[in-house]
């Protein structure tokens, strides 16, 4: 055993000016409610929000718009959008125009709102194909009367088209 060298001042050097210890909890518990109604004055100073506050923090909730929302119905409509409701409609003229008039509306909008969802799923940065086939699925099984392997099918079709879609994109 090799006897120690140094004397542990000099390995475990010590802090110059002492450590204070902590008041005990009532007296800190006193010194924020000293301390609140300075707190409370500065946002007075400050133009006034909806928000109350507490201890200078916000305690109502703030919305944050989030870039997933759905885009409004009638809004403006992205090309990516607009190639992905191309893709989706491919081969479904005669499949619309079978469908009864009350049917249409609810399918065009249904389509609408699906493709959203799958420009969504595209700009992540990892493409969740199963759950794009499964809104495609989803949005062609509102047609009554269609055979289930044929949805598959064309749901597959659909959906590899919008991944070759979106690795062109991504190339560009």
């Amino acid at each position: 055993m090799s006897p120690n060298l140094y004397p542990i001042q000099e390995r475990f050097p010590q802090p110059e000016q002492p450590i204070e210890k902590s008041p005990k909890p009532e007296q800190r518990d006193q010194a924020i409610i000293e301390r609140r109604p300075e707190i409370e004055k500065q946002p007075e100073a400050a133009p006034q929000s909806n928000l109350e506050t507490d201890y200078g923090r916000a305690t109502a909730p703030v919305p944050v718009q989030r870039d997933d929302s759905p885009q409004p119905l009638g809004g403006v409509k992205s090309e990516e959008l607009i190639a992905i409701e191309n893709i989706l409609s491919e081969h479904l003229d005669s499949l619309y125009a079978s469908l009864p008039d009350n049917q249409k509306p609810l399918f065009r909008e249904k389509g609408e709102e699906t493709a959203q969802k799958i420009d969504t799923l595209l700009k992540q940065a990892k493409v969740k194909v199963k759950q794009i086939l499964e809104l495609i699925i989803t949005w062609l099984s509102i047609v009554p009367g269609i055979n289930k392997f044929f949805i598959e099918q064309q749901a597959e079709i659909k959906m590899n088209k919008l991944i070759a879609l979106h690795n062109k994109q991504r190339r560009v």
